[in-house]
Order: C-alpha cells, then sequence, then structure tokens
C-alpha cells in the first residue's frame, strides 16, 4: 500500500476590522485580519491535523503588520462585534506611508532571523510567524 502526505501552510482571510488609528504610523485605516495554520494532508488533498495557528492584523493606512491576540482572532473570526485596542496587538513589521511631499516615512524596528527557516520578523516576536518555532 502506498501512502503520500505533506504539511501545508494556509492563510484565511477574515472581514476587516475599523476604522482605528494605527499604532505604527498614527493614521486612521482598518485592520485586514487573517490567520495562519499549518496543516498535515494525506493525499495532498485530505487535511487531517491543524496546528499552529496564529492570528494577524495589517493595517490598511501604511501595511503594519501585526500578531493579534488569539481571543480577539477567534470572536473575529466567529463574526462578533469586536474591537482590537493597541494591547491586543503584538508589532511583526513597522508600515511605510506616505507624506505631503510623496516621501516615505519609515519607522525602525529591529529584526531577527529564524534560525530554522530564515524568516526575519521583529525583535519583540517571540515565535517566528511562518514556522512556529520559538525564539
Amino acid at each position: 500500500m502506498f501512502i503520500v502526505w505533506g504539511t501545508e501552510t494556509k492563510r484565511k482571510d477574515y472581514p476587516s476590522v475599523g476604522p482605528v488609528i494605527c499604532p505604527s504610523c498614527g493614521s486612521y485605516g482598518r485592520y485586514n485580519i487573517f490567520k495562519t495554520y499549518t496543516v498535515l494532508t494525506f493525499f495532498f488533498f485530505i487535511p487531517t491535523f491543524r496546528w499552529g495557528t496564529q492570528f494577524y492584523a495589517q493595517s490598511t493606512c501604511c501595511g503594519a503588520l501585526y500578531a493579534l491576540d488569539k481571543e480577539i482572532g477567534k470572536s473575529v473570526a466567529a463574526n462578533a462585534a469586536v474591537q482590537i485596542l493597541p494591547e491586543h496587538l503584538t508589532l511583526i513589521r513597522s508600515g511605510v506611508r506616505q507624506n505631503a511631499q510623496n516621501t516615505q516615512i519609515v519607522k525602525d524596528i529591529e529584526m531577527k532571523k529564524c534560525g530554522q527557516c530564515g524568516t526575519e520578523t521583529s525583535s519583540e516576536s517571540l515565535f517566528c510567524p511562518s514556522c512556529g518555532a520559538k525564539f
């Protein structure tokens, strides 16, 4: 008998939340909410086991990426009315926005690289957003 299996990282998008004031750039915008997870599949199309679920919020004003508190993420996934506060967010990547002179403003943060998969993330992150390895 022949069994073929594999793993795949997937993404699921949810409705945006807002309007909010972005903690990264201070502008009004919305948060595009999504989650990522890894799934074990048999025969490359039958999902059997899911792990590493992480919720994220990306601001529409500057593109800053935040890890979202898991309980708030579950509320968004359940279509509950939720207010996302700065204490629910952990900055992963700061955003870039245009000022009046059309030049980019970038907020610098320290970055570190995952030893397992090589993904760059902020020095404040405890886990890799790509593979879930602990720093």
